[in-house]
């Protein structure tokens, strides 16, 4: 039981870590952002983040800055793991109607991070 609480506070830990170095990015590509569920919810419930796992970062944008926050998570090192192929132009405007959210995965510091355009699938 002690060895799962001192993984679930590393974890939250990493996570504040890499979600304030995406907060300075996003700032600098002016995308404005909530974050959702996680270490937030666990603030306002528990008054600390460190309470509850969290499995990833759930972060909410405008849809029109889907495409551009996916090329700086990728260019940051980030992996599109949903979908999990590249886009076509003509597929962009499809999957973001077929979708309500992308995740991503980083291979060196092991963050998920969800973007989500919209809360509810339709």
């Amino acid at each position: 039981m002690q060895n799962k609480i001192n993984s679930d506070t590393r974890r939250a830990f990493r996570q504040q870590k890499y979600l304030l170095e995406l907060n300075t990015l996003f700032k600098k590509e002016n995308i404005r952002f909530l974050l959702l569920k996680g270490l937030a919810l666990n603030q306002i419930l528990y008054g600390t983040k460190l309470h509850r796992s969290s499995v990833d970062i759930d972060i909410l944008i405008a849809q029109e800055d889907v495409y551009k926050l996916d090329q700086l998570l990728i260019s940051s090192g980030y992996r599109r793991t949903h979908p999990d192929f590249e886009l076509k132009s003509n597929q962009k405007k499809i999957a973001l109607k077929i979708f309500d959210q992308f995740t991503y995965y980083h291979p060196h510091n092991r963050v998920v991070i969800e973007i989500h355009w919209r809360l509810f699938r339709n």
